[in-house]
C-alpha cells in the first residue's frame, strides 16, 4: 500500500510539472501572436472638427470686430479676415492702424513727432529689441489682446481674437478650425461692416452667485458693512443661461438682521457692483435692462411683517463709488424698484428694470431688502435694450 501510494505522488507531481509547462507553453504563444490595442492617438478621430464663429462691433468703433469663436471638438485656429491687403502688408497696416486709432484717441495735432516711435512699432514687432516700446504702445490700446512679441501669430490663431478692418465694407472671413489628429474644417461668413451704433456689451460678475461674494463688496463702508448678502442654497431653479436646473441653484440671501430701513444697523448689508455701459448724448438715448430672480419666504404665523410689506430693492447709481456710505445717498439713485410678490422661497419672480444711462457711462447696481423673513436673489443680468 505504501508502495502504490508513493508512485500515486509521483504520478501526481509528473502531471503538475507538466501542466506548468504547457500553460507557459500557450501563455507565450499567446504573448507572441497577441495584436498590440491602439493608442489613443491611434484611435480613429469620429468627432470631427466643426467651424462657426460670431461677432460683435465694438461700441466706440465700428471698424474693431470682436470675434465669439463657436467651434467644436478643435484646438487650434487659423483666422482669414478677408482684407484686400496683400500678405506682406497686412501686418505692417494692421498694427499702424491700431497705433492711429490710439493717437487719435488721446488727442494728438500732430503724428510726425512719433514717427519714429511707429516706425519701431509697425516694422519691428517681432523683435526683442523693441519690445519695451511695443509694450508701451499696447499698455495703453483699448483690446489689445495680442501677444506683442508676435503680433501676427495672435491676430491669425487668437480663439476669439479682436480685429481692425480698414473700413466700411463686406469681408469674407474664413475660420479653419482643427484637431491634433489634424483633421479640419473651415466656414466663410460675409461679414458686413456698417457704421451704426452698438451698445457696449455689460458682463455681471458672480451674476449667478456661485462664487466669491468679493465681486460684490464696496471696498468701504463709512460706519457700515462691507458685506454684501448671506449666502444660500435657495437660489433660483433656473441657471444662468435660463435653462432648468430640475434643483436649487446658489443664490444671494437677506435676513431680519441684515435688512435696511426700519431695522437699519450696523450690519445692514448692500450688494454692490459697478457697471461700465453706453452713454447717453445729446442725439442718442441709451436704455439698459436690469434683469434678475427674486423669492421672499412666506411669513409663519409667529413672523411680523416689515413696514410696507416684506420686500427687496434693486437700483441703478449714477457713478462708480468705493464708499458704500456715498453710494446709497439717494440723489445718487438713477432708477429703483421694489420687488415685494411673495410666493414663497422656493418660486422665483423675475424683474426686468429697464434704465436709460447717464453722460459718462460709468453706473451701478445695488441690491439691498428690508423684511422680517428671508428673500432671495438670483441671476443678475444687464443688457442693452434693442430696437427693431
Amino acid at each position: 500500500m505504501k508502495i502504490q501510494l508513493n508512485k500515486f505522488k509521483k504520478f501526481l507531481k509528473i502531471i503538475i510539472l507538466s501542466s506548468v509547462v504547457v500553460f507557459s507553453f500557450l501563455m507565450s504563444c499567446e504573448s507572441a501572436y497577441k495584436f498590440d490595442l491602439p493608442e489613443a492617438g491611434s484611435i480613429e478621430d469620429t468627432e470631427l472638427p466643426k467651424a462657426n464663429f460670431s461677432y460683435i462691433p465694438d461700441a466706440e468703433n465700428f471698424r474693431i470686430l470682436k470675434f465669439t469663436n463657436l467651434s467644436s471638438e478643435s484646438t487650434k485656429y487659423l483666422w482669414d479676415f478677408g482684407d484686400s491687403e496683400s500678405q506682406d502688408n497686412k501686418l505692417e497696416n494692421y498694427f499702424k492702424r491700431r497705433f492711429f486709432e490710439y493717437l487719435d484717441s488721446k488727442g494728438y495735432d500732430s503724428l510726425t513727432k512719433n514717427q519714429d516711435l511707429l516706425k519701431v512699432a509697425s516694422k519691428n514687432a517681432d523683435s526683442i529689441k523693441y519690445q519695451a516700446e511695443i509694450d508701451k504702445i499696447y499698455a495703453a490700446l483699448e483690446n489689445a489682446d495680442y501677444t506683442v512679441s508676435n503680433i501676427e501669430k495672435a491676430v491669425k490663431n487668437l480663439k476669439d481674437p479682436v480685429y481692425l478692418f480698414p473700413k466700411e465694407a463686406t469681408y469674407d472671413v474664413k475660420l479653419t478650425s482643427s484637431d491634433e489628429n489634424g483633421a479640419s474644417k473651415d466656414t466663410i461668413i460675409k461679414v458686413v461692416l456698417e457704421d451704426k451704433f452698438v451698445p457696449i456689451p455689460v458682463t455681471i460678475v458672480n451674476g449667478d452667485f456661485n462664487d466669491s461674494q468679493n465681486d460684490w463688496k464696496f471696498a468701504s463702508f463709512t460706519g457700515g458693512n462691507i458685506n454684501p448678502f448671506n449666502s444660500s442654497s435657495d437660489g433660483s431653479f433656473t441657471n444662468y443661461d435660463g435653462t432648468d436646473n430640475g434643483a436649487k441653484t446658489k443664490g444671494a440671501k437677506w435676513t431680519k438682521a441684515t435688512s435696511a430701513g426700519a431695522y437699519l444697523s450696523s450690519n445692514t448689508r448692500y450688494a454692490y457692483q459697478a457697471i461700465t455701459v453706453s452713454p447717453t448724448e445729446a442725439d442718442r438715448i441709451v436704455k439698459y435692462i436690469l434683469e434678475y430672480e427674486y423669492a421672499i419666504k412666506t411669513p409663519a404665523e409667529q413672523a411680523g411683517v416689515a413696514p410696507d410689506g416684506n420686500r427687496i430693492y434693486s437700483e441703478i447709481l449714477n457713478n462708480h463709488f468705493e464708499d458704500g456710505a456715498e453710494a446709497v445717498k439717494e440723489e445718487n439713485r438713477v432708477s429703483q424698484f421694489i420687488a415685494k410678490e411673495v410666493k414663497g422661497k422656493t418660486t422665483h419672480t423675475k424683474v426686468e428694470q429697464q434704465f436709460t444711462t447717464n453722460a459718462t457711462g460709468k453706473m451701478a447696481i445695488m441690491f439691498y431688502a428690508v423684511t422680517d423673513v428671508d428673500v432671495y436673489i438670483d441671476n443678475v443680468k444687464v443688457y442693452a435694450v434693442t430696437e427693431d
